[in-house]
């Protein structure tokens, strides 16, 4: 908490909103950081299997790319571009993890967006 409001004296002033959420977001990993420490210096194990870490490398890499070729098309609508970011970091995302292997919550998360997809299509065709 302490660390939010530094982080938020820090950010917000030369960032606005977007430094709030930096200094949340910062706040976050460190505290989870802290803990995932201690838990580990108690116990001599991670409390995180270890196979997450490729899948969030797997996101962070997709989501810089969606957000990289967005703003090199030059979307000038925000919500468009926002739009258009997340179904691109999706198609990215998904065609990797399928490629290299999905775990299991990749697996019920995909079949969960499927189910959604599909039932918006049958509700689109029924008046």
């Amino acid at each position: 908490l302490l660390a939010a409001f530094v982080l938020n004296l820090m950010f917000i002033p030369t960032f606005g909103l977007p430094g709030a959420a930096l200094a949340i977001l910062t706040a976050v990993i460190v505290a989870n950081g802290t803990r995932m420490l201690v838990i580990y210096k108690a116990f001599g194990k991670s409390p995180v299997d270890t196979r997450i870490l490729r899948t969030v490398f797997i996101g962070g890499v997709c989501f810089v790319a969606a957000s990289s070729l967005t703003q090199l098309v030059g979307i000038e609508n925000k919500i468009l571009d926002a739009l258009v970011t997340a179904c691109l970091f999706l198609a990215l995302y998904f065609s990797v993890l399928a490629r290299w292997g999905f775990e299991t919550d990749d697996q019920q998360v995909l079949k969960s967006i499927i189910r959604r997809m599909l039932a918006a299509l049958k509700l689109g065709k029924n008046p």
